[in-house]
């Protein structure tokens, strides 16, 4: 109904929680095209297959209400493996970047805290 009324912003919490990944990678690159014909599109989501993550043209990561993260998708892994967050090939993206928020405050290998 929303959509009807052509907002020129959307907020979206978790748009495709519960759905399977080609019904979740659909509803994205539909959201995809009404951020093309103008719109701003405000989305929360965790754990997007590879695909979605790449038609994100910003990302946010934030750890405890605080910005860890505001770029586009192609500099995320680059800027956390500067940051000595090394990524498994074989890891979603997506996942990598939870875990490393996830375990910002536990002690590192060197017994180092890290923090976001």
């Amino acid at each position: 109904m929303e959509l009807v009324l052509q907002p020129k912003i959307l907020f979206l919490d978790e748009p495709t929680t519960g759905l399977d990944a080609t019904t979740a990678q659909k509803i994205i690159e539909l959201l995809k095209r009404l951020s093309k014909s103008g719109r701003t599109i405000i989305l929360s989501i965790h754990q997007p297959r590879f695909s979605i993550f790449n038609l994100f043209d910003q990302v946010v990561l934030m750890c405890k209400g605080k910005i860890v993260y505001n770029d586009s998708p192609e500099n995320v892994l680059p800027y956390f493996r500067k940051q000595g967050f090394e990524r498994d090939l074989n890891d979603n993206p997506a996942d990598f970047l939870l875990d490393i928020l996830l375990k910002a405050n536990q002690h590192g290998p060197e017994g180092e805290k890290k923090t976001c």
